[in-house]
């Protein structure tokens, strides 16, 4: 199956699941894609993805879905290939807007020399533009996952 045809299948098993969730009254829904680990190991940039993505859904303006989540929606194998290639903004709206996302926070876990670095992008799919960014840093990854609200509040407050 070629690439473009597996993307459109994804979109549409995607855009099912989506029809059947309903948002809390007047709250958008934000997506918090897991965050690509640069330099760092997977795993702790998963315990950092879920640390932010927590401190955004305990603001509480938001419908959140986490990485974990969106996972938890894939049906088969061949949803999930085709949004661990989603890296340019385009793929972010549409991905959110399949999902009937207003917004799409993505970023990464690095290693700069000695500094741990948070970067989240937050992505308005109906502006199709994005309108915040953040980067934290930390000297050790523990310090950074405790800074992980602080970047959830600054990514929001850049809104």
């Amino acid at each position: 199956m070629r690439r473009g045809t597996t993307w459109l299948l994804a979109l549409s098993a995607v855009a099912l699941a989506a029809s059947t969730s309903t948002a809390g009254p007047g709250k958008a829904k934000l997506l918090v894609q897991d965050l690509v680990p640069q330099g760092v190991e997977a795993h702790e940039a998963a315990v950092i993805s879920t640390a932010a993505c927590n401190a955004i859904a305990k603001d509480g303006k938001f419908d959140v879905l986490c990485g974990e989540d969106l996972r938890n929606l894939m049906r088969f194998g061949a949803l999930s290939a085709s949004f661990d290639g989603c890296a340019a903004e385009d793929c972010f709206a549409s991905m959110g807007k399949a999902m009937q996302a207003r917004y799409v926070v993505s970023g990464s876990v690095s290693k700069l020399g000695a500094t741990f670095v948070l970067n989240l992008s937050m992505f308005d799919t109906e502006a199709g533009r994005p309108v915040g960014r953040t980067e934290v840093k930390a000297a050790t990854i523990e310090k950074l996952h405790d800074s992980a609200t602080e970047a959830a509040s600054a990514i929001l407050t850049n809104r």
